[in-house]
């Protein structure tokens, strides 16, 4: 067998090999346009103004000018201080848009809670993506200081990033297979609005109250999983901010809590007609619109029924595997399970509590 090698000019590496790394200045921006198409809904595809693309500009030209003038520039005093330059530009431009897409998530959460009344998985893949790619930027920072400062050869480090790098592309393809297309939500408009007190008549109140209660009690709007501030605003012919409006001022409560607190309402009816007995908890809670597991015990715990959430948590953390309704009889012969099964036949819903269907009950 012949083997031929190919050596290349150690010469026309440094002249020419730092040509691509302008990509390093974009990977910031591009990181937040990504998240930022992920998790907002906008008219238009967003996209960042020009200036955010003016260091990977400022560095192709500086390129041209380092192949242009190369002969004359090299030393290894310049290329030790020109690497040094454009790496430590590069972490920081990373690190700078990641806090930029960490803050975003952030405000997206918020917003969550005000427009939907379920949780979504999917904003902690990009929680743990932005964090994986943190942990990439700091082996890359501790690897230039290792070797600029301590003349080390920061093998370990760089077999950590790359590491890392291996975890990225795994939470990125796990994402697109497992997850559900997120529901994107709008950024609050930063627009003068009229002061709380004036944004509705006591009339309008009343009305938009009984639209309420025709909506969310009479048609159990809230058994629907999905149900978000704007389709609830549509069907009750009314605006999204009036509504999130009455919602905080007559109620107290966001969207997440005032829906929610109408599923743990029926699911505790439920529970003291015993159909527990009959059914899995977990498919009560998806009957009444939960839909997560996650998001039915965060809604059960702001409940001031402690010894009924322990039950439940216990038995549920039993039950979530099951794939048929009921209880295997390997399950109901466990004794600690029967003594569970025998006090949440002993509750009714009139010795629970009252559910918190009229405005202005205080339960806690």
């Amino acid at each position: 067998m012949i083997v031929y090698a190919v050596t290349i000019d150690k010469s026309i590496v440094l002249k020419y090999g730092f040509t691509s790394n302008f990509l390093f200045y974009l990977l910031g921006p591009f990181i937040y346009i990504y998240i930022r198409r992920l998790i907002i809904e906008e008219i238009k595809p967003y996209f960042l103004p020009c200036p955010h693309f003016l260091p990977a500009l400022v560095y192709i030209g500086y390129i041209t000018l380092h192949i242009w003038f190369y002969e004359d520039l090299i030393s290894h005093t310049y290329l030790d201080v020109f690497g040094f330059i454009w790496q430590i530009t590069c972490v920081a431009s990373v690190m700078i848009y990641l806090v930029k897409s960490n803050n975003l998530s952030v405000e997206f959460i918020r917003n969550q809670k005000l427009n939907l009344s379920f949780d979504q998985a999917a904003i902690k893949y990009v929680r743990v993506m932005l964090g994986v790619i943190a942990m990439i930027m700091g082996c890359w920072f501790l690897n230039l200081l290792t070797t600029t400062f301590f003349n080390y050869d920061g093998f370990e480090v760089l077999f950590l990033m790359w590491f890392f790098y291996g975890t990225l592309a795994y939470i990125i393809t796990l994402y697109n297979l497992r997850c559900p297309q997120i529901f994107r939500l709008k950024l609050p408009e930063n627009k003068a609005v009229k002061p709380s007190k004036d944004r509705l008549t006591q009339a309008e109140i009343h009305k938009l109250q009984e639209s309420i209660y025709a909506y969310i009690q009479k048609e159990k709007a809230y058994r629907s999983p999905e149900l978000s501030l704007s389709v609830m605003a549509k069907q009750i012919d009314t605006s999204s901010n009036n509504l999130s409006w009455l919602l905080n001022n007559a109620y107290d409560l966001s969207f997440y809590d005032f829906i929610n607190q109408y599923r743990i309402d029926e699911f505790l009816e439920r529970i003291g007609r015993h159909e527990h007995k009959e059914l899995t908890l977990i498919s009560i809670a998806e009957d009444v619109g939960f839909k997560s597991k996650s998001t039915f015990y965060k809604a059960l715990k702001k409940r001031p029924i402690k010894p009924l959430r322990n039950l439940l948590s216990k038995w549920m953390n039993r039950e979530v595997h099951l794939k048929k309704e009921g209880l295997p009889a390997s399950i109901v012969d466990n004794p600690s399970l029967r003594l569970i099964r025998y006090f949440l036949s002993e509750i009714t819903y009139s010795n629970i509590e009252q559910p918190l269907l009229e405005q202005g009950h205080d339960h806690s």
